[in-house]
Order: C-alpha cells, then structure tokens, then sequence
C-alpha cells in the first residue's frame, strides 16, 4: 500500500475495466447477430454503437503530454522513462523541434525497448491559415514598436506572407534589405513566417495528410532543430517540411521490466494474440517542443495550445536554472485555460529536471546542509530549491513535485554520450542529496524529494514513484472514461429490454409492424404542420404563386390602383389645371370617400375567395413535401381493408385536402363595418377645390393655397394616399380573417388525426410475441445478470479505499 491509500480503489477499477470491455464486447456480438423486426432497427443500433463506445473507452490509450522550457530535460526524461538508448536526439541547446508522439506498447520480455515504426501527421490548410495568421498579427505588433519599420511595403508582404495563398517572397525580400534594423524579436517572427508560407507553398499536397509512414532517418529532420534553422541564416527561410509538421508518431516496444503497461493502465485482455496496433498502443506520451526557443518558439505555442486538451494527463518538467521563469508562467497561462485549478489532480504532475544546475545545489555537500534539522535551514541555505517548491506548488497544488537528475540516470542506461563531463557533478549532487535528506524529520516533504534524487541519479526511485502516480491516475481517467459510456449503455439497454418486453402491447399490438411505423411518420407530419399554420398563412401573403406570378398583396394593390386611377374626378380637375373653367366635380375631398370605400369593399370581396385558396394550395402544398415517399405507399398496404384503404388514402394524398378551406369561405369571411375604412380613409380635410367657387368669392388668402390643390403633382400625390391607404385596409382586414382560416386549417388536420387514430386502432390485434424476439430478450438479460459490474461511483470507490 503506498502513501496515499489506494490499492483497493485500484483493483477495483482494474476489475470494473475488465468486466466492461468483457461485457461491451458480448452485447456487440449478440446485438450484430440479432434478426430482429425493422420497428427495433434504431433502438438495436444505438445500443450496438454505444457498446462500441465502451469498448473503445476501455481499449484508448493514455495519453500523457510533457511539457516545459527548452533544455529542461523533457526528452531525456522519456528516454529515461522507456529505455530508449541512442535513439533520441538530447543536448544541451534546444533540441526538440516537433511535437513527437511515443505510441508505447508492450514488448517482449528480457529484451531492449525499440523503435518499430515511424509516421508523420501533417498540419492541416485551417491549421496553417491560423498559424499564419496569428504570426501576422505578432509580427505587426513588434514592428509597430519602432516605427521606422512599418511602411507600405512591410504592410504588404505582412499580408502577402499571412495570406493563404501567400508564398513569403515578398517578406523575405524585406527581412533580406533591412535585416540590420530588426530587433531580434522582428527577426525571429519573420524568419517563422517566411519558412512557414514557403512550406505551405511549395508542400501544398502534405496538408492534412495523416500517419504518412517514414523511415526514423527521414523523420530525424523532422524532429529537431538544426543550425540550418537558426534565425540569423537566410536558409532558414527556405522551404522545408519541419515548419508544416503537426507531429511526428513513434512507435516503441518496451519490455516489461523497463515500463509495465499493465500495471501502468491496467491489464488488456483483448490483446491475446491481436496484432492490430489499435489493440496494442495503451499509451501515448507527447514529447512538446520547449518553450521559448529562439528559433521556432511562436510556432510551438501555437502547436502545444491546439493539442494540450487532448491529453490525459501533463507532465510539467521546470529547468532547474530558471524554475519561476517566464516558462512557467506559460504553463501557467495553459492549465488555467485547459484544466481547473480545482480538478488538475491526476492532470497536471510538476517536476523538476537536471536539478544539478541549480547554481547553489553544490551546497548540499556542506556539512551545515547535512545535518540540517528543519527543512526551513536547509531551505535558507539553496533559496533556488525554495523556488522550484513554490513554482511547482503555484502550477499544480494538489500534487507533490518530483526532482529528476536526468544525466546520473542516463549514465546508468549508457546514454549520456558527449554530456559525459557533466555526470559526476550530477552523481555527486546526488549522493549530497541523500545525506541531507537522512538528516531531516519523517514530516518534511524535502526529505522523500531528495531522497528520490539520492538513489541512483532520481532515476529508479523518481520513475518508478512517477510510475505509482501514473496508474493510479491513468486507471482513473480510464475508468471515468469507461464508466461514462457504460452508464449511457446500459440507459440505451434499460429501453431496449422495455421495447423487447412491451413488443406484444406497443408495436406488436398491429397486425403490421410497418404499417404502424408509416402511421408514426404521418402523424408526425400532421403535427408538424398544426404547429407552423399560423406562420405559413403569413408568408403566404408575400409568396409569389408556382406559376411565377406576382404576390397576391401585389395583386391587391394592381387591382386598387385600376379602380382609383379609374375614377372620373380626376379627369374633371387634372383639365381644369390646363385651363379649363369646369365647375362640376367633387367639391371637397370628403366627397372621395364614398368611391374609397367601394373600391376597398370591391378589391377585398374579389381577394376574399383567392386568398383562401391560396392558403388552402399552401397547406397541401407542404403537406405534400413533407410527407416521405415510403409514406404514400401506406394505401396500397395489402393487409388493409377498403375502408381503412380510404382512410389512409385521406392521410397521404393532399390532393384530396381541397375544400378544407373553400367550402366554408362564407363562414370565416371578416366583418366589413365601415368604422374602419372611414379611420384609414387619408383626405378627410377640409380642402375644397378652387374650380368650385367663382373667382370674385375666393378669399384672397386661400388663392396660393387653392392654386397649389390644383397643381398636377398634389393630384398625383392624393391618387397615390387613397391607393397605399386602401391597400393596408384591404390587407388589414385580410389580417383579421387569418386566425379564422387557421383555426379551420388546424380543425381539419385534427380531424385527419382522429382519422388516423380510429386506422390504428381498427388495425391492433391479439398481442403475440414473435417468436424471433425473446431469445434475444432472454440473452440480453442472462448478459447483464452475469455482467458482475460494480453498481458504485469513483467517489464510492475512493472512498471505500481511503476507509481501509
């Protein structure tokens, strides 16, 4: 039992896991192989899915992701961690230059971890566009702070580089003529986004491929970042695959005496004599590229925000020199926006590697450091150490950090190679580690961190405790994960196991199964349509008809204008403007109110009978696209009788809906009262018109006016009130008869429902169980009875663990 109590928590898991993929695995195959009726085709389907679901959830693999600032030992540490020899690149400089992904999967025993496949995944065009864009936007904010930069040409190979189907040319011609006044930050950007635009242009087919298998040869240029790709080398702007690459996969066998997976993420039963990598690969580790590098540090970000959510867990590896630096202030930045500070347990592990730079680590040998008795003596004397306790508890305070002296540990596995001047500094921090750690309490929490780093370089004890820490968190984000889809499962079956059951009162109640379904959809079409009538009705007024003609508001209105322009008092006033001393005609404007209400009464009586059949073609009409094919072959069933032949004939031919309307258009005509027409009616003025008054008694201060009423123009404008007036009456009043013709629309689609319901009921016979149904009811349950899975939560699980 280790220190934090779990082991039964993790059996527990380990034996829910096992149950899970055994029992997902046996409803696949019951569920694939069932004959069953087409009605439990869907239920079937979507359980046989989710089974799938589960079984995926309990065969995933791991996925841990190491991040950290360059140089802080990130690939030594996986080197470490699977055993690989002198297959990684590892230096002092930043060496890492691509997300790498380890595919881990276990290999034979007494044998030596090995590479044995190499694949590349390539940044997609989405992926690329964004990245350009965002390094755009980076590059114009450091150029804009020494103004002597931003010009119209940088402008314009800004945009030319950022562009999609921009080539860079044009911003390294810039880079190349002022290269010399760039700060650095200038420089690096562009060189980035140079190297990414050409890529992009000249690699445009490798976009979005995926899994391309290579050679480990080919693939090393891939990896790391060489001096061809330094930012103070024009050649670094040449086109070149590393800046496209999204990751590059590793495939690793590792023996089980150097990485136990199923110890790691629990045993995997489905693996017996498999050889499918997707059986295989129980866990991934993500090698990021470091933080902040000089040479492709944007990009890196960039690639490490789009892919920090997909892992499982995050290993935070702090450089020992420079613990609460601004690296840590970008892990930081990254788990608060990926993970919750109250939930990173189990998600975000912090360590801290090549602990032997830290500048005062040598102080450990010091005899004051030594028999140091409290941990804050000894925290005084190496203040670094303090930081990267405090660094470390700021990123994940739920977890204690581990110390890793990664170069004693590559000694061992005969991996240091030319960092071989640096291991007996290392192996001599190491050893002062553990002499002060005897001395301190059993309650500091320095005292198992040094002693970890103590015994063998940190090596054997900080992996095999980091190990410890991995399980129990690996099988717990596995087991959520399982427990998730196994509870929706077994949801989906507790409904599958109710229509099995119910088959001979519910669907098996007709004597016709399909029948039944085609009865479903047309009553689904039927509500559909009660629900939109209302809106249908109001767009209808706007809709130009199937044969291509205008609106029938439109039509309104050419039929209102015929009638007003027809009227013969305007002839009588527009000659008496030319001249012609006419004395006859209207002699106010109120005198047009009598031929205003006619022609709305006579433009709304002939618009009455066409808008109802409008809206009655409208309703069929949608009746018509909404009801499926399959849906109209319901008459032609054989197992129908004539009378429900008739019935279902009424439910899926619109065509024989007409009337529904038409035949009771007198009882839904609207009120004509003639309050309403005289509110709308717009020349209700005093206004008399000058013809029809002699000269000699015109007051003399009305002449201006009287002459203005005669003008042309002022007639022309009163022609077009009385028409805009009587056409917003006509169409009010059209307004007011819609809820009329909806409620009779929606009466007779409730009637064709009734008329569905009495074809249903006319067709429900003696419940019998077919008899290819109950086997599949009877296996289903001897599957679950026998399933032995565990009824309790992960918080009941743990809790029963920290109990014992």
């Amino acid at each position: 039992m280790d220190t934090r109590g779990v082991p039964v928590n993790v059996e527990s898991m380990r034996r829910s896991l096992r149950e899970a993929e055994q029992f997902s695995g046996g409803i696949v195959r019951l569920l694939e192989s069932a004959l069953l009726p087409e009605y439990l085709r869907p239920d079937v389907e979507r359980a046989c899915d989710q089974a799938k679901l589960v079984l995926s959830a309990t065969r995933d693999p791991y996925v841990v992701g190491i991040l950290g600032e360059f140089s802080a030992g990130k690939t030594m540490f996986i080197a470490s961690l699977l055993g690989l020899l002198d297959d990684l690149a590892i230096g002092d400089r930043p060496t890492t230059g691509n997300v790498t992904a380890f595919w881990v999967r276990q290999g034979p025993a007494k044998s030596s971890s090995a590479i044995v496949g190499v694949r590349v995944t390539y940044l997609s065009a989405a992926e690329v566009r964004d990245c350009r864009e965002k390094l755009g936007a980076q590059l114009r904010e450091a150029a804009g702070r020494t103004n002597s930069l931003v010009t119209e040409e940088f402008d314009g190979a800004v945009r030319e580089a950022s562009s999609p189907t921009g080539n860079g040319r044009q911003l390294r011609h810039w880079y190349d003529t002022h290269a010399a006044a760039c700060p650095d930050e200038v420089g690096r950007l562009t060189t980035q986004l140079v190297a990414i635009a050409s890529a992009a242009a000249e690699f445009t087919h490798l976009l979005g491929r995926r899994d391309e298998p290579v050679v480990l040869q080919e693939a090393a240029p891939l990896l790391t970042i060489s001096d061809a790709r330094s930012t103070s080398e024009s050649s670094s702007m040449a086109a070149d695959r590393f800046w496209i690459v999204r990751h590059v996969t590793i495939t690793v066998e590792v023996p089980p005496e150097i990485l136990d997976l199923d110890r790691l993420v629990g045993e995997a039963p489905w693996t017996g004599g498999s050889t499918q990598a997707q059986d295989l690969d129980r866990l991934v580790i993500y090698d990021f590229p470091g933080f902040l590098n000089h040479i492709s540090g944007e990009r890196d970000l960039r690639l490490t925000e789009t892919m920090l959510p997909e892992m499982d867990t995050v290993v935070a590896l702090l450089k020992a020199a420079n613990a609460d630096g601004p690296a840590s202030d970008h892990l930081g930045h990254l788990f608060r926006d990926v993970f919750a500070k109250d939930r990173r347990r189990g998600r975000v592990l912090v360590g801290v590697g090549n602990v032997s730079d830290v500048p005062e680590i040598g102080r450990l040998a010091s005899p004051a450091a030594r028999h140091a008795e409290r941990e804050d003596d000894l925290l005084r004397q190496l203040p670094t150490l303090k930081e990267l306790l405090d660094t470390a508890d700021r990123l994940s305070p739920e977890e204690e950090p581990f110390l890793y002296s990664g170069l004693v540990a590559l000694k061992r596995l005969g991996l240091a190679g030319s960092l071989d001047h640096r291991a007996d500094e290392a192996d001599g921090v190491a050893r002062s580690a553990g002499d002060a750690a005897e001395s301190l309490p059993q309650v500091s929490r320095l005292k198992p961190l040094l002693a970890a780093l103590a015994h063998d370089g940190g090596r054997e004890a900080v992996v095999s405790r980091l190990q410890d820490r991995l399980a129990e968190h690996g099988l717990v984000r596995r087991y959520e994960r399982v427990r998730r889809e196994r509870d929706r499962l077994d949801g989906l079956l507790n409904g599958l196991e109710t229509r099995l059951e119910q088959a001979p009162q519910d669907a098996w109640a007709s004597a016709d199964a399909d029948v039944m379904r085609l009865l479903d959809r047309t009553e689904g079409v039927l509500t559909s349509l009660i629900s939109d009538i209302p809106t249908m009705l109001a767009d209808t007024l706007t809709m130009s008809p199937a044969t291509g003609g205008q609106s029938i508001v439109e039509d309104i209105r050419a039929t209102i204008t015929a009638k007003v322009l027809a009227w013969p008092e305007w002839w009588q006033i527009l000659s008496t403007t030319a001249g012609a001393e006419v004395r006859g005609g209207p002699e106010t404007t109120e005198a047009f109110l009598p031929q205003f209400k006619s022609t709305c009464h006579s433009a709304y009586r002939a618009a009455h009978r066409q808008i109802l059949l409008q809206w009655e073609e409208a309703v069929i009409a949608k009746a018509e696209r909404s009801l499926p094919l399959d849906v109209r072959t319901l008459a032609e069933r054989p197992e129908l009788s004539p009378k429900n032949v008739k019935r279902a004939r009424l439910l899926t031919h619109p065509a024989e809906w007409h009337g529904m309307l038409m035949d009771v258009a007198d009882d839904i005509a609207a009120a004509e009262g003639d309050g309403t027409l005289d509110d709308v009616f717009p020349l209700r003025r005093p206004h008399r018109f000058a013809w029809a008054i002699a000269k000699t008694d015109r007051p003399p201060i009305d002449d201006g006016g009287f002459a203005h009423q005669l003008h042309p123009g002022h007639v022309l404008r009163l022609r077009h009130e009385l028409v805009g007036a009587a056409t917003a009456a006509v169409q009010g009043r059209i307004d007011a008869l819609r809820p009329s013709a909806a409620q009779n629309v929606g009466d007779f689609l409730k009637s064709l429902e009734r008329v569905l319901s009495k074809l249903r009921s006319s067709l429900t016979s003696t419940p019998t169980t077919p008899a290819q149904e109950k086997p599949l009811l009877d296996e289903l349950r001897r599957l679950r009875e026998s399933s032995g899975q565990g009824k309790g939560t992960l918080r009941d699980l743990i809790s029963e663990a920290e109990a014992d």
